[in-house]
This record gives C-alpha cells, sequence and structure tokens, in this order.
C-alpha cells in the first residue's frame, strides 16, 4: 500500500447518498490521509509519512470524525473481529489480500456535490470506452470464477446440513467472478449507472485498487439521533412488456418464501438497533414494500429507532455490523 492521487465518486439516483428525488452525485477530491486495516495490523498513510498503531481502527475512525474529517471507505466481514468479542479470523488463503477496512480522510472543502447532469464538467475519463457490461466486451479469457461448478454444490450442500442442524438461519454463499476490461474503472461505473441508476452508486480509488459499487440497499443511515435502515429481501426482473412486468412485481410481493426472508431480516435488524436505541423507539414504517428499478424489482421494508444519550458512531457499528449477526 502507497499513498498516490486518490479520489472518490458516489451517484445517487434518488433517496441514496445525499437523500434527493433526482440525480445527484458526491465528488471527493485528494484526501488529506488514510487508514487501512490488514489482517489485523492497523496503519495511518499521512503526508508525512505512515505507522502502525494497535488501536482499533474503529477507535481511529470516531476520532478522525469527531475532527470534522469526511471519511470514505469500507468495511469488510472480516473486520467482524474488532465487533464481535471472541471471534478470530483465520488468515486469507487464496485470491486478493485486499485490507479488512480501508478509509480516506477528506476536509469539507474537498467536497463537491451536485446534479448528475453536471458531472461531465467536473471529471475526465481518459481513453473512456463504452463498456457494454457482457462477456463478449470483456478483455483476453472472459469471466471466470474461482470456484468449480462441484465445489460450489458442496458448499450448498454443506449450508443446508447447517440450517438443519441449526446453526445457522440464512447463509450469504458467493464465489468471486474474475474479467479483464477494455476499460478504465471510472467509466466502467458511469457506464453502469446509465445501464441501471442505482441510489448508491460508487468509486474509491485507494490508489492500489479500486472499489465499485452499484447497490439498492441502504445499511444504515443517521440523521441526528435517528438510524435507519432498510433491508432488502426478494427480488424479481423486470419484463419487456407492462402487462409480465405487472404480473412479475404481483408475485414478489404476494411470494411467502420472499416475505418470510425479508421478514426475518426485519426483526433481526430490530433486534440490533434494540441494543443501541431507546426502549420503545424501534419500529417498521413500512414492511414489504416494492421498489422498482431498470432491472429489478426489489422487495423492501424499513426499521428505524432513536439512539440512547452517549451513543458513538463506534458503538453503532458495534452492534449492527455484520448485519444480523
Amino acid at each position: 500500500m502507497h499513498p498516490k492521487p486518490l479520489s472518490s465518486l458516489f451517484l445517487d439516483s434518488g433517496g441514496g447518498w445525499l437523500n434527493s428525488k433526482e440525480g445527484a452525485f458526491i465528488l471527493f477530491k485528494r484526501p488529506s490521509f488514510s487508514l487501512f486495516n490488514l489482517e489485523g495490523s492497523t496503519t495511518v498513510i499521512l503526508p508525512e509519512g505512515r505507522f502502525n498503531t494497535s488501536r482499533s481502527p474503529i477507535s481511529l475512525l470516531e476520532g478522525y470524525l469527531d475532527e470534522g474529517y469526511i471519511a470514505v471507505g469500507y468495511l469488510g466481514y472480516e473486520f467482524s473481529r474488532f465487533t464481535e468479542e471472541g471471534l478470530t479470523v483465520s488468515p486469507q488463503k487464496e485470491g486478493y489480500r485486499f485490507p479488512d477496512t480501508y478509509f480516506l480522510f477528506y476536509k469539507q472543502a474537498d467536497v463537491i456535490s451536485g446534479e448528475i447532469k453536471d458531472l461531465k464538467h467536473l471529471i475526465a475519463t481518459p481513453s473512456h470506452k463504452r463498456v457494454g457490461l457482457n462477456s463478449r466486451d470483456a478483455g483476453p479469457g472472459g469471466f471466470y470464477s474461482n470456484m468449480t461448478d462441484d465445489k460450489y454444490v458442496e458448499m450448498v450442500l454443506s449450508v443446508k446440513e447447517y440450517i438443519a442442524r441449526g446453526d445457522v438461519y440464512q447463509v450469504n454463499l458467493s464465489q468471486r467472478f474474475t474479467v479483464l476490461l477494455n476499460s478504465s474503472p471510472i467509466s466502467y461505473l458511469l457506464d453502469l449507472y446509465n445501464v441501471q441508476p442505482v441510489p448508491f452508486g460508487g468509486y474509491i480509488d485507494f490508489g492500489d485498487f479500486q472499489l465499485i459499487s452499484g447497490s439498492m440497499e441502504l445499511f444504515m443511515r443517521k440523521i441526528g439521533r435517528k438510524v435507519v435502515t432498510k433491508p432488502i429481501k426478494g427480488t424479481r426482473k423486470r419484463a419487456f412488456t407492462t402487462e409480465e412486468d405487472a404480473l412479475l412485481r404481483a408475485e414478489l410481493l404476494s411470494s411467502d418464501k420472499e416475505r418470510a426472508e425479508n421478514l426475518m431480516i426485519v426483526d433481526l435488524m430490530r433486534n440490533d438497533l434494540g441494543r443501541i436505541c431507546q426502549y420503545g423507539t424501534v419500529k417498521v414504517n413500512g414492511l414489504f414494500q416494492v421498489e422498482s428499478y431498470s432491472t429489478v424489482h426489489q422487495l423492501v421494508s424499513e426499521v428505524e429507532g432513536l439512539l440512547n444519550d452517549r451513543i458513538k458512531t463506534s458503538d453503532i457499528i458495534s452492534a449492527t455490523f455484520p448485519r444480523a449477526r
């Protein structure tokens, strides 16, 4: 890891980063400094150099926020070693060795916001080539996974055994796909957003790697003493005809399976918020609401609560991340 000119860009189709009704963006210039945690070791990178520290990245994050900096970054699932007492995380055995968490810190003067239509005047995308967002527009090698079909089936069968034993309610089973793109990361984000505008589109350049997000889901928002989460469980594709699209939307809304999974996450999030919110203030504002996007319908619910006195950012992260653990 080494410092380079870095930048971040957030895109909001409505109700996202800026909680706006129309398309908007937030553009971050060069950060003042950064911090990351890699397999339990925390490093802070300053203009004058870097240093390692034994302090928790949550503690450092909170301190810098209290100083007035704006933090932009991510928390990986392995970051739960700092939020779940007694949890140990095994060293990564394969794949890309990314930090468990990485944050860039900006001064208020280094942040610009505005409407999406004005964005092209503020950023440059050298060698921009439109991305088709499908396999035929990928570079040499196409798409490939980090596991075979047989290995994935083996993992699915293991998960079924865990559920049958009552060890887990639900598992986020995933695989990694790799593709070489004929495009810059920022160009890819803009094309992705053009195909599927989302409330939480994002691009963060950490120098050695870039992170791109195209999410519809709000994990947590804090406004004053109120916190809001909007879990999504349940998806249907959009159809080419109005009639078929309406049928798919109705099917999603009436599906017992989708409603049961959505309700399970809602109950778990109510429990998480109950750890940090005033008694009696945690409530469900909207249950089983369908939100429609360019390519999918999503089944969304909303839970909110009022924070107890003296609850800090670190307390919110510790109580809710990972979600519904």
